[in-house]
């Protein structure tokens, strides 16, 4: 666990409890974790903005972002939320690229689900492939450079000390309020956005996992739900792409995976449902004081 040097009950409060004090060690340990953490993403985005490979560059890139901005919203300030914004923006400049790249992924699960055959997959992976030069992301990797200047400037103008006073559990018992939301299973835009809320809770129990040694398990639950979602807003991003091809000689194709992909959609929110429930069956007080319990046990 991180250590802030020692602290006496008179330092923490005059009449602080032993339970207070460690709270308050714990709070002031955790905030110290956070602002090193958003140093560490932003060292994640700039060696996956080195890669060779621009599709693994997107990939990697948009990963790491996907962690910074998780993390930046156990702050509380404007600040940090305008640091998510610029994240976003940045995000965003490699999202046809990653669009690509999604609609192929998808191809490859219908191949593996068996829903169409090798022949069938290439074919229609060969029509994706024509729409974007595979090195379509290398001009954006001077906007991503640029971004790291100014995230590691904000960070040392104020960001890291906010970062410090962050209640983090609090944070982190809010995100999982919000990623227990049910949606509405029949939107595939209320899909996109549990997959987005369920990142973020993954993102930062795996920080926590990463801080006291307890969380760890629930990070890769998550990651696994999210995969699931994640596949369903693949196939999402093949849709309009498989659209595009009809009234062509590529129609009969077409249609054959149009029909695998909404096979394979319901399978997906089938498995989806059970994770989300099986995952999030914990009130959100209930989840917030075991997790308090846990990071206080002795290690």
């Amino acid at each position: 666990m991180w250590q802030t040097g020692p602290m006496s009950l008179e330092e923490i409060a005059p009449e602080a409890t032993p339970a207070d004090t460690l709270s308050a060690r714990i709070a002031a340990d955790l905030g110290q974790a956070l602002a090193e953490a958003l140093s560490d993403r932003l060292d994640a985005v700039a060696e996956a903005v080195g890669e060779d490979d621009p599709t693994e560059m997107v990939h990697d890139v948009r990963k790491a972002l996907k962690d910074y901005r998780a993390l930046l919203r156990l702050i509380p300030t404007a600040e940090a939320k305008a640091a998510r914004t610029a994240a976003s923006q940045i995000a965003r400049t490699l999202s046809a690229a990653r669009d690509l790249k999604a609609a192929q992924d998808a191809l490859e699960a219908l191949r593996d689900a068996r829903l169409i055959g090798r022949a069938e997959a290439t074919a229609a992976a060969g029509l994706l492939a024509a729409e974007i030069p595979p090195d379509a992301a290398l001009p954006e990797r001077d906007t991503v450079s640029a971004f790291l200047e100014t995230a590691r400037a904000a960070l040392a103008d104020g960001l890291a000390a906010a970062a410090r006073e962050a209640d983090v559990l609090a944070g982190i018992a809010k995100g999982y309020r919000q990623a227990r939301k049910s949606p509405d299973w029949s939107l595939p835009v209320a899909i996109h956005e549990l997959r987005k809320r369920v990142v973020i809770h993954r993102y930062q129990m795996s920080f926590i996992a990463a801080f006291a040694g307890t969380g760890a398990g629930r990070a890769r639950k998550a990651q696994r739900l999210r995969d699931v979602l994640g596949l369903h807003q693949d196939i999402e991003a093949l849709k309009p792409r498989l659209a595009s091809a009809l009234g062509t000689e590529h129609e009969a194709l077409i249609s054959d995976v149009a029909g695998a992909a909404r096979e394979m959609q319901g399978r997906l929110i089938k498995e989806a449902k059970a994770r989300h429930a099986a995952l999030f069956q914990r009130p959100g007080r209930a989840f917030a004081a075991r997790l308090s319990e846990r990071i206080a046990a002795p290690r």
